[in-house]
Formats: C-alpha cells, structure tokens, sequence
C-alpha cells in the first residue's frame, strides 16, 4: 500500500505520472482486491471522504502553534484543486500481497493544520493518520507491512502569518511523529525550488531552501531508520516551470515513473529505499 500525502504538487505527481493507474485504476479491475474508491468532489467535504464525523464547532489552531489554514476558515481546503483519491482494498480469497499494490493520493497541504477536525483531533494529520491506521493497518494479517508515506509540506506552510523556520521545523517534527506508528517507512519528498525571487510571492528560493534545511537537520538528527529524504531542490532550480511553484509535467511524469513505480510495482524492492536518496 502506497500514500502520497501532501500539496499540488504532490497530486500532480501522483496524477501526471502512472502512479493513479497503478494504485488506483488496476486494482479497481481486479474484481478479487473488491476496492472501494474515495474520492474528494468538493473543497469543503474533507471529513466525508474519510468517512469521519464533523466536529460540531470548528476551531483555529492558536497562533502560536503557527499551523493552517490560511485561506478557508472551517473544513475545506486552502488548496481549491487538492482533491483526496483513494481506494480501500480488503482483499478477497485468492488475492496475494505480492502481485497487487494499492493506494492513493491524499490532500495535506500543511505540516500542521486544522482543516480536517473531529471530536477526537484538532489536526488534519493527527486525523489523517489514525484513520488510516485503523483502516488499513487491521489488515495486517494479509497485507504484512503497514503502508509506505510519501510526504511532503512546505510551499504553503510558508504563507501562514509570522512563521518561522524554527515554527515550521517544529510542525515537521510533529507530522513525522504522528505518521511514524501509522507507516512502514516515510518518505520526504523535498520540495521544488520556486521559479523566480518576486518579490510578491514568499516562496523564495532563500526561504524554501531554509525550509529544506529544517527537514534535513531534523532527519540528520534522527536515529530512526524508517525516515528517507529525496532532495530534489537544486535539480529544480535549472528545470522548467509551469509557473512561480509547480514544475511542468515532464518533471512529475518523470519522477513519478522513474523514482518510484518500480518500487511500487515490485513490493519486494520496497526495503531497498531505506536512507536518502
């Protein structure tokens, strides 16, 4: 099982690539696999497609704890396009962990953020992730391994008002942290260097490089070994852009096919990711 968790650029890779047809539109034809598909029509019906009950008051995270949105104020997404696609596969007789893969893209724009709440948790990660631990990972009797994350944050955490990189570092620790018991292994998805330093935007190259460094002073520091980074920051900086953040479709297409759909399409490769790459 494969999540690809993060922004618009995330979904983009995970759209423009063969990833959605490998993890969600051939295990939808395998009758045996007896897949569901959840899939996001609407910016304000994050909980509905969780299947998560609405808390009956949204509340903002506090300020000092520098989290999203940004935009919306409630359930919805600050990204108007970011929409959650994903299948839920039990399995039926005859199935094998081995030859089917599944899996899907989820919306998750922040490293810490408030759009998704329930009586339960105030954040979407904490939200997030505890329902697919409770999905997906009870079925470890036949899948054997919990879920690989692909995770990545950053381009809009740097819109939310007076934060810092040390705040944002802090956000980080805590994504890890709630996704660490939830995945197999985790991989951080660096992100991609902006086009330009306008001065109307805040994701500069000076600011998101920073925001590059937090996540790889945190990983250095980390004894754990269920944690991969992928730098892709400096690589981007000479490639072409779509516009001021995302990269033109070759770039994800590329990515996409050649980082990860062997490992996704060979699960026996998945312990060979294991360190940065």
């Amino acid at each position: 099982r494969w999540l690809f968790l993060g922004d618009s650029t995330m979904k983009r890779l995970f759209f423009v690539s063969k990833l959605r047809d490998v993890l969600i539109e051939l295990p939808l034809r395998l009758e045996q696999m007896n897949c569901t598909r959840s899939f996001q029509t609407q910016r304000c019906k994050l909980n509905e497609v969780f299947g998560l009950p609405q808390r009956d008051q949204w509340i903002p995270l506090p300020p000092e704890e520098f989290g999203g949105p940004v935009v919306m104020r409630g359930p919805c997404n600050d990204c108007s396009w970011c929409r959650t696609d994903f299948l839920d596969c039990p399995l039926g007789n005859g199935s094998s962990c081995y030859d089917a893969s599944y899996g899907g893209y989820v919306s998750m724009e922040f490293a810490k953020d408030a759009e998704i709440q329930t009586e339960e948790y105030n954040t979407s990660q904490e939200n997030i992730a505890s329902r697919f631990d409770r999905v997906w990972n009870k079925r470890l009797d036949v899948w054997k391994n919990k879920p690989i994350c692909i995770i990545s944050a950053g381009n809009h955490d740097i819109l939310v008002e007076n934060i810092t990189t040390a705040a944002y570092e802090n956000n980080v620790r805590f994504l890890l942290k709630t996704f660490q018991n939830v995945c197999e292994h985790i991989v951080w998805l660096g992100n991609t260097a902006p086009l330009r330093d306008d001065t109307e935007y805040k994701q500069t190259v000076e600011s998101m490089r920073d925001f590059e460094a937090a996540v790889q002073r945190i990983l250095s520091s980390s004894t754990s070994d269920v944690i991969s980074y992928v730098n892709v920051f400096d690589a981007s900086m000479s490639y072409f852009h779509n516009d001021h953040i995302h990269m033109r479709d070759d770039w994800y297409r590329s990515l996409g096919n050649d980082l990860f759909i062997p490992f996704v399409t060979v699960p026996a490769m998945i312990n060979g990711i294991n360190g940065t790459l």
